[in-house]
Parts: structure tokens; C-alpha cells; sequence
């Protein structure tokens, strides 16, 4: 049986910058599991705190920043990683005293090296040092999502099970580091790991940048093929389907990712190249063998993932 972990009240006020599908289904998870006695959203257009109200993933929304900060006790900024480094010193001023602020973005090394600079770091020119901030941040990144998007596709139940990772550095308060380990064990996260910025960019390229590279090149293939023959579509099955799912996810926002983890990503393509070179030799050569241990090599450790992932779902 799935342990269930008992829920109080963690926090007087949570703001929520960005409610889409992933700040959405995080106001969600907070108010299902009673979390926060407001949850307010900060949003760009009226029109997305009408139907974030009317779903229930906010009790209050607002394009005011100072109306939305007033009061909050944690902060999530839920926006793309080009935004977050802007969004947080726009905030920053109207953050009361002790607050607790994280982000949800894919990519961690540019970005922490941007809030360092600006708000730990003297200036190598002026040798100005930043005023310390008011608030404790520490960085997060909840391993969930959808290739959909807008809140209108929010889940209360998005980040149930998902592993969550939180970034450390020189700067990182524990006390900070504890309280949000907390919250995201609260709203369902089976599994907090504290790493690096590097640890994490090098781990998500792997395991999910790379995937979503690939995914979009796997489809590009087909429709390349389907633009010649168009029946090719009709044999689609759901082993592709399966496979190429996530490619259906928001142009834009994979932009953003995939460059903000350049140096990452283009690693794990090389390391992609290497697999399909051996692949490549296997059947050039007619090696049965070779292609026999491969494809093995792939099939056990994929089923020991999942043997590992349905053990760590039931305890």
C-alpha cells in the first residue's frame, strides 16, 4: 500500500507567479491537501484568473505584484527559465521579511549563476556588494509535467509521486532547505533529493532534455517521410505514439530549455551518437550478437527502472 502522508497547514499565504498547467496543478495540490489557508496568483492577463478561480487552483488573482506578495509566506515562481532571473528581482522588493521563494525551472547552472550575481555577489567593476536579501530562496525542480499546457489542464494530482529535486549552494539556507523539502513531500512528491546546479543540469539532460530532442527528431522523420507518402501515417501504432508523446509539448518553451542546458544537452548527444554508431556497426556487419547485447543491455536496465520506480511508489 501507498504510504499516506498526513497534511496541516504549512504556511498563512502562498503567491504563485505563472498559474499554467504547472503553477495551476501546484494551487490545486496545495488547496486539496490544505496546505495554505490563500493561495493568490500573480498573472499576466485577467482572463487566466477567471479560469483559474473558476477551476479552483487559486482563491485570489492579481496582476498586481505588491498585492500578490503582501502577506505570502512562500512564493513560487512557476514561468519560463528566461523569465525567472527578471521575475524574482521584480518581486524581490515587495517579498516580506523571512519569506521562502523557489522556482520550478527546468534548468538550474546559467540561472543560479544570474541570482548569485545580482543578489550575493559584489560587482567585479563597482565592487558593489548587493544588499543581502530579505527572503530565503532556494531553487526546485519538480521532475512532473504534460505536454499540455494552461491551466485549463492543471491536475490536483500532477506532482503526486514525481521526484523532486532541490538545488544547494554556498549560499542555500538549511533551515530553508528543510521547510521546502517539507512542502514538496506535502503536495505528493514520493522522493526530495538535494544536488548541485551542475549535478542537476548534467542529470535532467539525460533524462529529460535529451528525451524531448530526440522525440521531436523521431517525429520529423515520419512527417518527412509522410510529406512523400502520406498512407506512412496510417501505420502508426502505439509503440510510436508511446515513444514521441512529450513531442507534442510547447515549441517555445523547449526552445528556452534546450538552450539554457546547451552545454549539457549537446554532451548527451554525443553520447547518443556513440549508441547509434554501435547500432550503426551491428547492422552493417549483420553481428547478431553485438546487436543482440545491445539491445539486451537496454531492456534489462529499462526493466530495473521500473522494478525500482513501483517500489519506491509503494513505500
Amino acid at each position: 500500500m501507498v504510504k499516506q502522508r498526513s497534511t496541516t497547514r504549512m504556511f498563512s499565504k502562498v503567491a504563485i507567479v505563472g498559474v499554467g498547467l504547472m503553477g495551476g496543478s501546484l494551487g490545486l495540490a496545495i488547496k486539496k491537501r490544505g496546505l495554505a489557508r490563500e493561495v493568490a496568483g500573480l498573472v499576466r492577463r485577467r482572463p487566466t484568473t477567471v479560469r483559474a478561480k473558476a477551476l479552483g487552483a487559486i482563491d485570489q488573482g492579481t496582476l498586481s505584484i505588491p498585492q500578490a506578495m503582501h502577506g505570502a509566506e512562500l512564493v513560487i515562481l512557476a514561468a519560463p527559465v528566461h523569465q525567472l532571473v527578471p521575475l524574482l528581482k521584480d518581486i524581490a522588493p515587495h517579498l516580506p521579511a523571512g519569506c521562502l521563494v523557489t522556482d520550478i525551472g527546468s534548468v538550474k547552472g546559467n540561472f543560479m549563476r544570474e541570482v548569485e550575481k545580482v543578489f550575493y555577489i559584489p560587482d567585479l567593476v563597482t565592487k558593489q556588494v548587493p544588499v543581502k536579501p530579505q527572503f530565503n530562496f532556494v531553487s526546485s525542480h519538480p521532475m512532473a509535467g504534460s505536454e499540455k499546457e494552461g491551466v485549463e489542464n492543471a491536475r490536483k494530482d500532477l506532482y503526486e509521486g514525481s521526484h523532486c529535486m532541490l538545488i544547494r549552494t554556498k549560499y542555500t539556507s538549511a533551515e530553508a532547505l528543510a521547510r521546502l523539502e517539507n512542502f514538496w513531500h506535502a503536495v505528493g512528491c514520493r522522493m526530495v533529493s538535494v544536488v548541485t546546479p551542475e549535478e542537476h543540469d548534467r542529470w535532467v539532460g539525460a533524462v529529460s532534455h535529451l528525451p524531448h530532442a530526440v522525440s521531436a527528431c523521431l517525429v520529423n522523420v515520419v512527417r518527412e517521410l509522410a510529406a512523400k507518402d502520406p498512407r506512412v501515417a496510417a501505420v502508426v501504432g502505439s509503440g510510436f505514439r508511446d515513444t514521441t508523446r512529450i513531442a507534442a509539448g510547447a515549441p517555445a518553451l523547449w526552445v528556452d530549455i534546450l538552450l539554457n542546458n546547451r552545454d549539457e544537452v549537446l554532451n548527451m548527444i554525443q553520447q547518443l551518437r556513440h549508441q547509434l554508431s554501435r547500432l550503426e556497426t551491428a547492422l552493417q556487419s549483420r553481428e547478431a550478437k553485438r546487436l543482440f547485447e545491445q539491445l539486451e543491455q537496454a531492456s534489462i536496465f529499462r526493466q530495473e527502472l521500473e522494478k525500482k520506480r513501483r517500489v519506491r511508489k509503494i513505500h
